[in-house]
């Protein structure tokens, strides 16, 4: 729940937050620096990052007040669902993403972060 929790986290931040069988999206690979959570604007001097590496490892890094956290695991597509999974803890969370060109879209309602590829 840690990936949730963080990712939850990151929106609350911005504002004032075994890996699967199934054939990942090309289109996610790259690293993306969030722009807005929820349309406004991430805050100054605060980040939400994804880095999504082609050999199916994820990295997230969040960065609040000067205070940096990392995140590391898995992750996998199934059609418009992206599933992390944390390594050590095996915790998985589930989003609804979309891409279009240099765009991600990714969060559940409600905790939307829009993201540029670097």
């Amino acid at each position: 729940m840690k990936w949730l929790l963080v990712l939850a986290t990151g929106l609350a931040v911005a504002l004032g937050g075994v890996g699967c069988e199934d054939e990942s999206d090309d289109t996610l690979v790259g690293t993306w620096m969030a722009t807005a959570a929820n349309g406004q604007p991430i805050e100054a001097g605060n980040s939400f990052q994804f880095i999504f590496r082609s050999d199916g490892t994820v990295q997230q890094t969040d960065v609040f007040a000067g205070v940096t956290t990392v995140m590391s695991g898995t992750w996998s597509t199934t059609e418009n669902i992206v599933t992390l999974v944390e390594d050590g803890t095996g915790d998985v969370v589930a989003v609804p993403y979309v891409v279009s060109g240099d765009t991600l879209t990714i969060g559940p309602p409600g905790e939307v972060f829009t993201m540029t590829r670097q």
